[in-house]
């Protein structure tokens, strides 16, 4: 048997879900496109980075030369893919539903009156 509480706890679920859900999803929905976008054009950088580095190494005759073309395109590819991550990951915090909203309260404190 479903007690008041319960009853006013989905309604208000209910009216308030699709306003927020309508929302959150253009906001994601932005959100991925930059991504993808910004994505699409660090993975063409990257490309371009790897076949300049290919032709150096393959023009270059010092072994020395050679192993310092590789390390500086090695750090180069670690340092663009954590910079990709940190942005990533800022831009969907940036763009989360939850961003600076109250938790709602769970079944379990409804029940006790707690919050």
């Amino acid at each position: 048997m479903m007690k008041h509480a319960d009853a006013n706890a989905w309604s208000s679920f209910f009216t308030d879900a699709s306003g927020n859900w309508l929302e959150s999803s253009k906001t994601l929905t932005s959100a991925s496109q930059a991504i993808a976008s910004r994505w699409l054009k660090d993975c063409s950088d990257q490309v371009q980075s790897n076949l300049d580095t290919m032709t150096k190494l393959a023009e270059c005759r010092d072994t020395g030369e050679a192993a310092a073309i590789q390390q500086r395109w090695w750090q180069n590819t670690v340092d663009r893919f954590s910079a990709e991550l940190r942005d990533c990951q800022e831009q969907l915090t940036a763009a989360s539903p939850f961003q600076g909203k109250p938790a709602r309260p769970t079944h379990a404190a409804a029940h006790t009156g707690k919050a």
